[in-house]
């Protein structure tokens, strides 16, 4: 999606969302900024949203993030993974 995206990840209990945040737009930023050539261009907005999931709804999760794009277009957005 051109303004958010959804990742679906296993991470240890020890490591912290916000770190896992800091890490990934860090990371990213730095490369579009590199990519682009121009320092400041690509930034992350502050804030995000994350939610903890059974491992029952795992292949449910992976399917709507893999059509996201289909239900953003068509409507059928679950609202639960796309408010923050």
């Amino acid at each position: 999606m051109p303004d958010h995206l959804h990742i679906l990840l296993k991470m240890p209990a020890k490591i912290t969302v916000s770190y896992i945040a800091q890490q990934l737009k860090g990371t990213s930023s730095r490369f579009m900024n590199e990519l682009s050539g121009n320092q400041g261009i690509f930034e992350w907005s502050r804030g995000y949203g994350a939610f903890t999931v059974s491992k029952k709804d795992v292949t449910m999760i992976s399917n709507y993030i893999k059509n996201q794009k289909e239900h953003h277009k068509s409507g059928t957005l679950n609202q639960d993974f796309e408010q923050v």
